[in-house]
């Protein structure tokens, strides 16, 4: 994907859900910035983003950021009902 947006064989970059996408967050800023230089929009079900857009870009950034927030708590919810049950916990 990254070597048809860098080489301008792409006007899209298309995901069911950008959250998701982002949870790989170096890899999705990397293409961010790739899509932002090459001028290619990241499409998903809510709207059409433009990476050399500032607003866009933060956006796109902020809910990556809240994604890998929302694993890191899945994680640590996970962890707790384990000690509890390890505990005799119902």
């Amino acid at each position: 994907m990254a070597r048809a947006v860098a080489h301008g064989e792409a006007g899209g970059v298309f995901a069911f859900d950008v959250s998701r996408m982002a949870r790989a967050s170096e890899d999705f800023r990397r293409l961010l910035g790739l899509c932002g230089v090459a001028g290619v929009a990241v499409i998903d079900e809510q709207r059409i983003y433009d990476p050399s857009d500032h607003d866009d870009k933060l956006l796109l950034e902020l809910k990556g950021a809240m994604s890998e927030a929302e694993i890191h708590w899945l994680r640590l919810r996970l962890e707790g009902a384990r000690q509890h049950r390890r505990a005799g916990g119902p």
